[in-house]
């Protein structure tokens, strides 16, 4: 169970990567986390306080992690075109209800 829930989670950030309605700086924010826990560049340097340096880069991940699983929790990978609202042009659905349409 536990690896389908990584599985699905992987698909859906591909494919949040992947949609071009989302802005680019919301899908830099995915990258970001990793590249600053590889990255040899901290805010706590390793060299005066050991510990503390990997506990920074540990919680930047944990961080980014929390925000990823909460961004895509909230993503739709089937219905990508969240961002259009109702009075958008770009959003072709009719909704039947609005009107009164009298039918003879």
């Amino acid at each position: 169970m536990f690896i389908m829930n990584i599985k699905y989670y992987f698909y859906k950030l591909i494919k949040y990567l992947k949609d071009k309605n989302i802005k680019v700086t919301n899908k830099i924010w995915m990258v970001v986390p990793f590249i600053y826990f590889i990255s040899p560049i901290t805010i706590i340097p390793y060299y005066f306080f050991p510990l503390a340096g990997f506990l920074d880069n540990i919680f930047v991940l944990l961080l980014g992690l929390y925000f990823i699983k909460k961004t895509l929790d909230d993503y739709d990978p089937y219905n990508s075109d969240k961002g259009n609202k109702k009075g958008d042009k770009k959003n072709k659905v009719i909704d039947i209800r609005d009107n009164d349409y009298d039918f003879k």
